[in-house]
């Protein structure tokens, strides 16, 4: 389903994974197809007519599998583990964009840089780069979970048979004994803390077990890294989709689960998740493992662990049956029984304070071999192309400004989020009906016609997802976050030599002369960088970098008197001042590499446009506000040439202009995480006027009427090369 290009009357159909069971009898078998169309449909586009996408289903028949077609009127009331809603007409609305935390978050890093136009810009870009823009179109893959209800009762009273066998074993009466040898409490990793229950026991070879998840979307969980962290904060700011974000490690028996695995839509917020351990036994002549399942309903903090933490369904139950239903619906299980466990706690709390509420029985499940199964293929809604996205964000973003930046709605709005985020709260309240299985009640009287037998599918291959944050630790970093220090030159060391020229309009007034030239000296540099490793030998680069050079200037003065006045020895003036010359630099390179990914020393050349401010020593340039006899006169030429104060950098003292940037570095990767590397860059530019633009348009307001100013100006041999070496380590995700 995609909202940028869906329209209203496109059909859509749906298979029914929870089947309907009231008072014992399945009246809905499972795989029973529902069929509709898309009643409204709203996308976002380019964002200039909405913010937000919606689009509203309805459903008018129910085919039962090998049974008649049902008249219904079904609306959803809620997508599964998505960050979308659904309000009481079914309309599913998606997310605004500019109100996840991400955009907040990197609303308030670039804030932070605005003292610094450069910075400013350079954090823009990194931010983007790095946390993203969230998806504002609702795109769902097929095998999307939905939850749906009746606007009006369907009237049946054909009620259908179980899929699948009774009994798990031959040994029926022997497995309540040895389920009570089974744990079924998990624990804390550190302080042996009691958790989460157990609530599935499974018969059969883990492999199978692994089809059978595959089969029926769920992924493995990667393993709690340094890379998966910070997916992970993607994917809490609303910027990214994780759905195999890890979980935390929890032990059974002292052990550690055999697998973990986790069935979300787009959010980590809410999501159904399990651990999986071995037992060590086996009953029957099959392998006995077992299984933690609770549901993520969404983040809260802590106070007692003063940390966030997960909210669970407290009715622990219908986790079990969510998972019991979607297993039996890939054909992977043979046969299910619910076995009481009178010596399980039916109201407990897990380590995180979240209650624990079960009927304390436990779904055993008989598994086949599972090499033919009813595979759910998550086939993906394409996502706008990169210029769509480009102009879309742009202008979400103008239009959450206009609309929002104002001080009232900020206040209102970081209160509400803050009060919702730090508030301790139970999960949502339960929609109103238990989830079910084929097991759940169901009477013994059941019909000898066999209508609900599911048909027989053919074999296909399951295509399981690549672990590689499992299987190799090396895998090619996305993102690298550099710090980098060294040393800067410039190639040639004079900028200019100006005359500056005070020519009075009457022979009754003196000419002020005063000759200007600077030079620049070596330095230090500073900076940051993101990487992001698009393609496979090119990589996008964004960079920001101060550098302290050293900026000489020395003057004379001279007076000339009206008349046949002879020139005093006062009348004549020099002088030297040497301060710091700063340049901020915002850069992007684009790099090409040698080697591949994979590759632990990566050398490359590097190229790409520069946006430089310029300006002398802490304070940007401006032009002299005093009387010009104040810089002929005495030293106070350089405090008229320099403002040493505060001024900031958009108020007219430093100097903007662009550059081409080029150069080459060598990578070399110590750790999975951890990189060091050395650069070489030789930004060319314009060469700095700033005696020139101090002085060009400067007359006292003191001076008599008449007078112009006239500069002479002596460019230097060559343009404004700027070098520098630096070494640096990165840190890779």
């Amino acid at each position: 389903m995609n909202s940028r290009t869906d329209k209203a009357g496109k059909p859509v159909e749906a298979a029914l994974i929870l089947p309907a069971v009231v008072d014992g009898h399945i009246y809905l078998p499972q795989n029973t197809r529902f069929t509709g169309h898309i009643v409204k449909v709203r996308g976002v586009h380019y964002g200039f007519g909405h913010e937000s996408a919606a689009v509203t289903l309805h459903f008018e028949q129910a085919q039962v599998p090998s049974g008649p077609t049902l008249p219904v009127d079904v609306r959803v009331v809620q997508v599964e583990n998505a960050r979308e809603t659904v309000d009481t007409a079914g309309t599913i609305k998606g997310q605004r964009a500019t109100a996840t935390l991400g955009h907040s978050a990197e609303g308030q890093i670039t804030g932070l840089a605005q003292v610094d136009p450069i910075a400013y810009v350079a954090l823009t870009a990194d931010s983007i780069a790095v946390l993203g823009f969230a998806e504002s179109e609702i795109l769902y893959p097929s095998g999307t979970e939905m939850i749906g209800a009746l606007n009006l009762p369907l009237l049946t009273a054909t009620t259908y048979p179980r899929t699948t066998a009774r009994e798990v074993t031959s040994l029926q009466a022997e497995l309540p004994s040895f389920l009570q040898t089974l744990p079924f409490r998990t624990t804390t990793q550190v302080g042996d803390h009691p958790s989460d229950l157990t609530s599935i026991v499974f018969l059969g070879s883990p492999d199978a077990l692994k089809r059978a998840f595959a089969a029926s979307g769920w992924v493995t969980a990667d393993s709690l890294t340094a890379a998966s962290t910070f997916s992970t904060l993607r994917s809490i700011s609303g910027t990214q989709t994780y759905n195999e974000a890890p979980m935390s490690t929890l032990l059974l028996d002292h052990q550690e689960p055999l697998t973990t695995l986790t069935k979300t839509t787009n959010t980590f917020n809410a999501r159904h998740h399990l651990r999986v351990f071995t037992t060590g036994k086996t009953f029957d002549g099959k392998a006995v493992l077992t299984a933690s399942a609770t549901q993520d309903t969404g983040i809260a903090f802590s106070r007692k662990k003063r940390t966030f933490i997960h909210v669970i369904d407290q009715y622990i139950d219908n986790e079990r049956d969510k998972v019991v239903n979607d297993l039996i619906f890939t054909r992977c299980v043979d046969a299910l029984q619910m076995v009481p466990r009178p010596w399980v706690p039916r109201d407990a709390y897990n380590s995180t304070g979240d209650r624990l509420r079960t009927d304390g029985e436990v779904a055993v499940l008989r598994l086949n071999d599972c090499t033919a199964p009813v595979i759910t293929a998550p086939t993906s809604a394409p996502r706008p192309n990169k210029f769509e996205r480009s102009v879309r964000n742009t202008m979400l973003t103008l239009r959450s400004q206009l609309y929002r930046s104002n001080l009232i709605y900020q206040g209102i709005d970081y209160s509400r989020k803050g009060f919702t985020l730090f508030s301790e709260h139970d999960a949502p309240a339960n929609l109103g009906t238990w989830y079910r299985t084929e097991a759940s009640d169901v009477s013994d009287e059941e019909s000898s016609d066999n209508i609900g037998r599911p048909q027989s599918h053919p074999a296909k291959q399951i295509m399981e997802r690549d672990t590689s944050l499992l299987r190799n630790r090396w895998a090619p970093p996305k993102y690298e976050i550099a710090f980098h220090g060294g040393y800067t030159r410039f190639r040639n060391e004079s900028l200019e030599a100006d005359i500056v020229l005070l020519v009075p309009g009457k022979d009754t007034d003196p000419l002020y002369i005063a000759g200007l030239a600077d030079e620049v000296g070596d330095g230090w540099t500073a900076g940051f960088s993101v990487t992001v490793n698009t393609w496979k030998w090119v990589s996008n680069e964004f960079s920001y970098f101060r550098q302290q050079g050293k900026y000489r200037l020395g003057a004379f003065a001279i007076t000339i008197p009206a008349g046949d006045t002879p020139i005093s020895d006062s009348d004549f003036n020099q002088a030297t001042a040497t301060v710091g010359l700063t340049t901020r630099q915002f850069e992007y390179n684009s790099l090409v590499h040698f080697r591949p990914p994979s590759s632990r020393w990566r050398p490359y050349v590097a190229a790409g446009p520069v946006l430089q401010l310029i300006a002398l020593a802490d304070a940007p340039l401006k032009r002299p506000s005093s009387y010009y006899t104040l810089g002929l006169k005495n030293l106070g030429l350089f405090k008229a040439a320099f403002d040493f104060g505060n001024t900031p950098p958009l108020d007219g003292g430093g100097i903007f202009q662009p550059g081409l940037q080029y150069g080459a570095g060598i990578k070399y990767r110590v750790t999975p995480r951890f990189t060091m590397r050395m650069d070489w860059r030789e930004t060319w530019s314009r060469n700095p006027r700033i005696i020139r633009d101090s002085y060009e348009s400067f007359l006292p307001d003191t001076l008599p009427d008449g007078y112009e100013v006239l500069v002479l100006n002596g460019p230097p041999d060559s343009m404004f090369f700027q070098q520098r070496a630096t070494m640096g380590f990165a840190f890779t995700f």
